[in-house]
């Protein structure tokens, strides 16, 4: 990671020391190199390299609940591994995900689903998706005619210039 900025961070915070070499110009601290531009800084890079370390730890990404969540839809009796694997298919396709929908592409393989069915399956989805695409838009065209329409003011859609 590199920091670039008009002042030192470590030098803002002293009031011990004046504004050193990094305010008059352009500080730069590069801290996967563990290098400043600022030589009485150098107890300071290994600090917030140690900052940096800890919280990208601490910040660590963990999909312990989603696949737990997972594993527990999936372990319903109601539906058979070939209906899970279509839904499921269905909906990675509609969310765009082309990692997941390869993944579920071969797991549907795997429970014995033809590439017929695969491709049948991808024609109900384009249609069912593409019948909701038409339907918001009716909908919302129709909330154009209606006087009682709500303002999302700059929420949906930038202000036209």
């Amino acid at each position: 990671m590199r920091l670039v900025g008009r002042a030192c961070p470590a030098c803002l915070l002293r009031k011990d020391r004046p504004h050193g070499p990094a305010s008059q110009g352009l500080f730069v601290l590069d801290v996967g190199a563990g290098r400043t531009n600022v030589p009485h800084h150098g107890r300071r890079v290994r600090e917030i390299r140690k900052t940096i370390s800890q919280r990208e730890n601490t910040m660590a990404y963990d999909d312990t609940l989603v696949v737990n969540h997972l594993q527990e839809t999936h372990a319903t009796e109601l539906l058979t591994d070939r209906e899970k694997q279509l839904v499921g298919l269905a909906v990675t396709m509609t969310r765009g995900c082309q990692v997941c929908t390869r993944n579920r592409i071969e797991k549907a393989r795997g429970s014995g689903i033809t590439d017929e069915e695969l491709s049948a399956l991808v024609a109900v989805t384009a249609a069912v998706n593409s019948g909701v695409t038409a339907a918001t838009a009716r909908v919302a065209f129709g909330m154009l005619q209606s006087d009682s329409n709500e303002d999302c003011g700059n929420t949906c859609a930038p202000p036209a210039k």
